[in-house]
């Protein structure tokens, strides 16, 4: 019998083709999960864009097993097995990060920061805030190290069976095949690009490993329309410090508020067989929005804090980096309101931290049960504690989680069908599981709207309504596939980026507010300050009072994507929404769509966005100065 030796030979067939399968493997992966999901938006392609987007992707997975193969040539020359060790350990995490983003993005169609991804490893509720179960996460994370540190062992024991003959043949195979779809998929991008194909530099933008090869050639790089960055430091400067130390505001006609946000609460949500409550009791909400009204981005970070501060998301990481509580509801503290949180648990997330809420608040109690039981067990509480409650003005705010990824119902909710089981290891890629994630989705509307009717219902009871502000609305908008898209965070557009925004005022002599205008989250501070009998916007926001839609605003600024900071800028206007990519001095042309999904056409769009973003800007990245006059609201 032959005695196998630590070195086996490497003419034998095995040892070759393990040592060549360790750089394919993740050239497959990539490419099978990045090509996985229909491109979201509608453009006009040019031709062979099909087999374009495939190429495109397979040189991307090409690249990482170069990568991966050079690598292997440099260890295939160490003799120390944990220094060989380290190095496959490392490739091998970058490797697994790769197909992890590419895999989310075929999911969902975002981009998962580094930011994110630790934050969902050391934070318990970012895992439920995504709709996962945590069991699910953990155990598809430890499967996760597990392969790696295999695969480390592997490349490790393998590098030392493969001479460093055989392990540069095949990273110059590698290199030879990625070159060979590289340069071809580059001279398409750089001749559509200057021809301005959108769907080509939307698709060039969006990449796990951009290889930009002809950055690196004088007189090729192609042309990219850009928007310049109009903020200023001194400006922001200025306005932290004038937050600091603002004088104390007395609120002439204190008046109670119930804010109900709902995760993901779309603008057509409410309809009659979907929300019936809602929709028996439109008439005793004077404001109701939908047509054009935006939340600050198609993130829970960005639409919760421009609702509650009345700035854009862009300013979510200033008020971070001050460490500063939301001037609204420290006006709210300041003149003796009870702020209180439904469920604690809900902001139990970084991009939003405790110091935004005012010293003093108080939380009902976090609902570890499934999410449609912890909406009707929040509810009970804030029943309960309304009942209990001592005299005075109060702000209660009451986040609805049901409707949330993967979208949770009580049986004698479920209206709609077909609303297939969810299944934790596979997400929806489908038309037709797009319908039955839409469905689910109208299901746990149903069960939030029956929760809504107990609290009206409770107010009404109590004679609470005549003297309550009642807020529904959500944090953002929900896509199922309208636009090639699921879910939200992914491109932004008007299913992701339009929430619904109803609003009961206590007055019923008060007529209808009716407004076809664009309107933004921002907007909802300004017109509360203007019902409490302000004069002018003492907090100086970004916004605009409802009371008095202006026609003059034809475009505004959404955040996209991101973890404290937007990575990507929608601007809409009447007809478009384009996405600009955030670098440090300019927003760089990364795709645009038109609204009602018609193919885009001529240069329109651009000529909007060059004349209507200066304007935008002003309620964006520019924020308010605080030496000048504060803006009336009549």
């Amino acid at each position: 019998m032959k005695n196998w030796t630590w070195r086996v030979p490497t003419s034998t067939w095995w040892a070759r083709l393990s040592y060549f399968v360790v750089p394919l493997l993740p050239v497959i992966m990539l490419t099978k999960e990045l090509s996985a999901r229909r491109f979201p938006g509608r453009f006009i392609y040019p031709d062979y864009f099909g087999l374009f987007k495939f190429l495109f992707h397979l040189q991307e997975g090409l690249l990482v097993g170069l990568i991966v193969a050079v690598i292997g040539a440099f260890a295939a020359r160490i003799a120390n097995r944990w220094l060989r060790f380290a190095i496959y350990l490392q490739i091998s995490l970058w490797v697994a990060w790769l197909v992890v983003w590419a895999i989310v993005r075929a999911a969902f169609t975002m981009e998962l920061s580094p930011r994110y991804a630790v934050a969902l490893l050391v934070q318990p509720s970012a895992i439920s805030g995504v709709g996962l179960e945590r069991p699910f996460f953990y155990t598809v994370i430890g499967i996760s190290f597990a392969l790696i540190f295999a695969m480390s062992i592997f490349g490790t024991w393998l590098s030392r069976r493969a001479t460093a003959r055989i392990a540069d043949r095949v990273a110059l195979l590698f290199l030879a095949v990625f070159l060979i779809v590289h340069i071809p998929v580059r001279s398409y991008v750089v001749y559509h690009v200057n021809r301005e194909h959108h769907a080509v530099l939307a698709l060039d933008d969006w990449s796990p490993v951009a290889l930009r090869s002809e950055y690196l050639i004088p007189g090729i790089r192609p042309r990219r329309a850009s928007l310049p960055n109009l903020e200023d430091a001194n400006r922001a400067r200025a306005y932290m410090d004038w937050i600091k130390r603002a004088p104390k505001q007395e609120i002439p006609h204190k008046i109670d508020i119930v804010w109900i946000v709902i995760e993901a609460f779309r603008a057509d949500a409410i309809s009659e067989k979907t929300t019936p409550y809602l929709w028996s009791h439109a008439a005793e909400f004077q404001l109701k929005l939908d047509r054009n009204h935006w939340s600050g981005g198609n993130a829970s970070q960005f639409g919760l804090f421009s609702m509650f501060s009345g700035m854009s998301g862009y300013q979510l990481q200033t008020f971070i980096r001050e460490n500063l509580p939301i001037p609204f509801l420290s006006l709210l503290a300041q003149n003796g309101y009870r702020v209180r949180i439904a469920d604690r648990g809900y902001f139990k997330f970084a991009q939003f931290p405790s110091v935004f809420f005012p010293t003093g608040t108080t939380s009902g109690k976090a609902h570890g049960r499934s999410a449609e039981k912890g909406d009707a067990s929040m509810t009970d509480q804030l029943l309960e504690d309304m009942t209990a409650r001592s005299s005075g003005p109060s702000i209660d705010i009451v986040p609805f989680d049901a409707t949330h990824w993967p979208f949770a119902y009580a049986p004698e909710d479920k209206i709609f069908e077909p609303a297939g089981a969810v299944s934790h290891g596979h997400f929806t890629r489908t038309p037709e599981e797009a319908e039955e994630a839409h469905n689910r989705f109208r299901n746990a509307s149903r069960g939030v709207d029956r929760q809504i009717g107990r609290i009206m219902e409770a107010l009404r009871a109590r004679n609470a309504l005549d003297h309550t502000i009642l807020i529904v609305t959500g944090d953002h908008g929900e896509e199922f596939m309208e636009r090639g898209q699921v879910f939200h965070c992914g491109a932004m557009n008007d299913f992701q980026g339009r929430p619904v925004l109803w609003m009961h005022f206590p007055d019923a002599a008060m007529s209808a507010i009716a407004t076809d205008e664009l309107t933004s989250h921002t907007d909802i501070v300004p017109t509360l300050l203007e019902f409490f009998g302000f004069n002018e916007d003492v907090l100086r926001t970004q916004g605009r009072s409802l009371f008095h839609p202006s026609a003059t605003r034809q475009a505004l600024l959404a955040s996209e994507q991101g973890y404290y900071f937007p990575a990507y800028h929608a601007l809409v206007t009447k007809d478009y929404v384009s996405r600009w990519r955030h670098t440090s001095r300019s927003f760089l042309f990364s795709g645009v769509e038109r609204r009602d999904g018609c193919a885009v056409v001529g240069d329109e769009w651009l000529d909007q966005a060059k004349a209507l973003y200066p304007s935008a800007a002003k309620q964006y990245e520019i924020l308010p100065d605080p030496a000048a006059p504060l803006a009336r609201f009549r």
